[in-house]
């Protein structure tokens, strides 16, 4: 088994793999679906709706998850700019 990432990866590259990932099952879903659909069948059919909706979904997540990671980072920022400002008053 190959790593995937070369060293310690940061939670931006996990988030940003895993989207990849689930980017590249859609779309070999959806060329799955061109290049068969003739031979489907009703339950065939059925599967790729709910494969197609989880994938969407996860991704869907996984933005939103992004989104989080960057505000979390912004705020321990601004929280680590704050205490370095930060000055006892004299007592």
């Amino acid at each position: 088994m190959s790593k995937t990432f070369r060293s310690y990866p940061n939670s931006y590259e996990v988030i940003e793999h895993l989207q990849d990932e689930l980017q590249a099952e859609l779309d070999n879903l959806e060329k799955e679906k061109k290049d068969s659909i003739r031979w489907w069948s009703d339950d065939r059919y059925a599967r790729y709706d709910t494969k197609k909706y989880i994938y969407k979904q996860q991704i869907r997540h996984l933005k939103k998850l992004f989104k989080e990671v960057e505000l979390a980072e912004l705020n321990d920022e601004l929280a680590y700019d704050g205490a370095m400002d930060y000055q006892e008053p004299p007592f």
